[in-house]
Formats: C-alpha cells, sequence, structure tokens
C-alpha cells in the first residue's frame, strides 16, 4: 500500500492511505500495476454518516449525486489521497456495521488521534501492537456512527 508523507496536523491532509497517486499513474505503463481506489462502507444513515466522514474525520466530499431514483453514490476522499470512500443508497454495499480494519495511514499518530478526539470522534488510546520502534506498529482505532471499524495507523517513512 502507498504511503505519502504527511503534512502537519491543522492542515487539510492529515490522512492518506491508498495506491499509487493518480498523477503518477501514468508512469504505471505496466498493465499489472493496479490500485484499489474505493472502499465501499455499508452504512444506515448516508446523510450522518456523511457529515461524520467530511466534518468530524476531515475528508473531502468529492460528490453527492443520484444516478437514479433508486440509487445514491457519495464519494469522498482524504486529501491527496488515491483512494477514496464510497457510500450510498442503492448500491450492494454489504450490511451496514460489516467492514472492520480499513485502515488510514498517516506519519503523526499522536496528533492526529488528538485531532480527531477534538472533533468528538470516539477515538482509542494509541496501541503499540508490536516492539517498541517497529515501523507500522503504532494504532488506534474508532467506529462510524453505523459501527464500522477503522484502523490508524502510524508508517514514519525512513
Amino acid at each position: 500500500m502507498w504511503v505519502e508523507r504527511l503534512t502537519a496536523i491543522g492542515q487539510s491532509s492529515f490522512i492518506r492511505f491508498g495506491s499509487a497517486p493518480r498523477a503518477d499513474r501514468d508512469a504505471l505503463k505496466d498493465t499489472s500495476h493496479a490500485g484499489a481506489d474505493v472502499v465501499p462502507i455499508p452504512v444506515r444513515d448516508v446523510d450522518g454518516a456523511k457529515d461524520f466522514f467530511t466534518q468530524q474525520v476531515g475528508v473531502h466530499l468529492d460528490h453527492d449525486v443520484r444516478p437514479g431514483e433508486a440509487m445514491r453514490v457519495v464519494q469522498m476522499t482524504p486529501s491527496g489521497s488515491a483512494c477514496s470512500i464510497v457510500i450510498g443508497e442503492g448500491l450492494p454495499l454489504g450490511e451496514p456495521g460489516s467492514v472492520k480494519g480499513v485502515q488510514l495511514v498517516v506519519e503523526d499518530l499522536d496528533a492526529v488521534r488528538s485531532e480527531l478526539a477534538g472533533r468528538d470522534v470516539a477515538i482509542s488510546e494509541v496501541q503499540q501492537m508490536g516492539p517498541e520502534g517497529t515501523p507500522g506498529s503504532r494504532y488506534c482505532f474508532f467506529e462510524d456512527p453505523d459501527g464500522n471499524m477503522w484502523a490508524v495507523q502510524e508508517y514514519k517513512r525512513p
């Protein structure tokens, strides 16, 4: 999974996750390189989930469209990320609350955790999941309003 160096907290781009950045994709001429660009998240209340992700978690709303009477697609992307979150109505996304373990990768977990807690996200304390100092071994967790479980992983690039 691709991880980009993150900007300081307080700026809009504090959560990044996904495959290669969109601008770099043209350089990937080999068709065996494919990115996971959308994470579908099943929710009961689309408006409530949209508000949670855009206002509390801080992701950018790309679009909120109704391609048909029975369908609504809301796509949101963390600033600078190549991977988006999609919620909606009339989409085969599964049962609300059934998604566990989507990871948001950040460089400064303590700062991001503090920022999310300050935005009223009920987030766990930081947990050390491996030997101290091991890259990628610090996490904290939160649930969205529907009970989907999210992990926030600290990964500092060398």
